[in-house]
């Protein structure tokens, strides 16, 4: 089956910084998506059409990956540190995105949560479709600094067809675990990190 992939990368903006709390929210309420994110779309192939599109249900595959293992991630990096979702149309049909959004969150391996760690939700723009065997690629920044060593869980939640706080049972997510290494430099890297082959 011939892979088509659209690729989307998501910057989420905060305002002022970060300061290892939620990435501000540049309009709306502050329970919606980030109006002020920058979003890009590119698509690999035709545009799909709406019609015939569905909603998310099995059909859905997700993979999660970020750079590990690393340094610190401080404050000022967390723009650099790239997570990467990649949603797979693994249905017969045309998946629709319209009002869809994703986020990042980070845990420690045991599963507790850590204060400060959930980023803000951030559209997906409604334009894009995700044909059958394609593929969406949603890169976003740490939500939080990372600054002791040890082993975490970074996760991406990812709604499809369901705008923020509408259906709870759309929202899916991924995890992976990344290494914080004290005695590996800071973490400073600016690249995307390289997409593992299945």
């Amino acid at each position: 089956m011939r892979k088509t992939i659209l690729m989307l990368a998501m910057l989420a903006i905060a305002c002022g910084g970060h300061d290892g709390a939620n990435a501000g929210v540049a309009a709306g309420k502050p329970d919606e998506p980030s109006a002020g994110a920058e979003a890009l779309v590119f698509p690999a192939s035709a545009a799909v059409g709406e019609e015939g599109a569905r909603r998310p249900g099995d059909g859905v595959a997700l993979r999660v990956w970020s750079p590990t293992p690393i340094g610190v991630l401080s404050a000022d990096a967390l723009e650099a540190y790239r997570v990467v979702l990649e949603a797979e149309n693994t249905g017969g049909q045309d998946l629709s995105v319209a009002s869809s959004w994703a986020r990042t969150r980070i845990q420690r391996a045991n599963g507790d949560a850590i204060e400060g760690c959930l980023g803000a939700p951030v559209a997906v723009p409604d334009t894009a479709a995700i044909a059958p065997g394609g593929s969406l690629f949603v890169s976003l920044p740490a939500p939080c600094a990372l600054e002791s060593g040890g082993r975490y869980q970074v996760l991406v939640d990812l709604s499809i067809g369901a705008r923020f706080g509408e259906n709870a049972e759309s929202v899916r997510s991924a995890r992976h675990e990344i290494v914080v290494n004290t005695e590996l430099p800071p973490f400073r890297g600016d690249e995307l990190p390289p997409i593992p082959q299945r």
